[in-house]
């Protein structure tokens, strides 16, 4: 008969399953809790790195337009030109220069004329009511204000006629009759030997009656 082996069997190892599960699940944490660390501690390096510079320039262009708005206000204040911008609180005003052009004027009044010039109004109305007076044989209805001028010839010029008008009278039987005897008006002396061409005005009414009465002569330089 066979001799048995009385060397015991060695049992399976026991194996603790709670507690190598909580090991793992420490581990595991603690694993991710230093990868979240060593990520942080990166990131901020880089945003102290890359925005840096940016942080910088943008500071700089802060600190740039709020120098402009300070002195753009401080000019707004003051009321100053510069650059071309014009404030509003600003008057310009504009020298015109000879350059815009004569402005129209009223035909100058000669002063001091050497002759009588009431006495050459009178002598021209004498005529125009003469002249009238067979006018109104052909138109009753003649008369009324009318403005007399009468044209001085200057001494050097060929035709030494004077111009007699009625300005304001329309007929063409006086106008013809002053034409034919203007030539020998009798004027005064020195009315016939001016320097310059002048004419003598008048105002003049015609009245119903054929007579003509002059006001407030005056001498022009046509």
């Amino acid at each position: 008969m066979a001799m048995m082996s009385s060397v015991p069997i060695a049992p399976p190892p026991q194996v603790r399953v709670i507690p190598t599960l909580l090991a793992s699940l420490l581990a595991i944490a603690l694993f991710v809790v230093g990868l979240s660390v060593a990520a942080r501690l990166t990131a901020d390096d880089a945003d102290m790195t890359g925005l840096g510079a940016d942080d910088a320039a943008d500071d700089a262009a802060d600190d740039d337009a709020d120098d402009d708005a300070d002195v753009v206000a401080a000019d707004d204040a003051a009321g100053v030109v510069d650059a071309g911008v014009v404030d509003a609180g600003v008057v310009v005003t504009v020298d015109v220069g000879p350059d815009a052009g004569p402005e129209p004027q009223e035909p100058p009044t000669v002063e001091g004329p050497p002759y009588d010039v009431h006495a050459v109004a009178v002598v021209a109305a004498a005529l125009v009511q003469d002249c009238a007076r067979d006018a109104l044989r052909w138109d009753p209805s003649l008369g009324g204000p009318f403005t007399l001028k009468v044209t001085l010839p200057a001494i050097d010029s060929a035709d030494q006629r004077p111009i007699v008008q009625a300005d304001g009278l329309r007929s063409p039987v006086l106008q013809g009759c002053l034409e034919r005897r203007q030539g020998g008006l009798a004027l005064p002396g020195a009315a016939t030997g001016v320097l310059v061409r002048q004419m003598v005005t008048a105002r003049a009414a015609l009245l119903s009656d054929g007579t003509i009465g002059v006001s407030d002569e005056a001498v022009l330089a046509p």
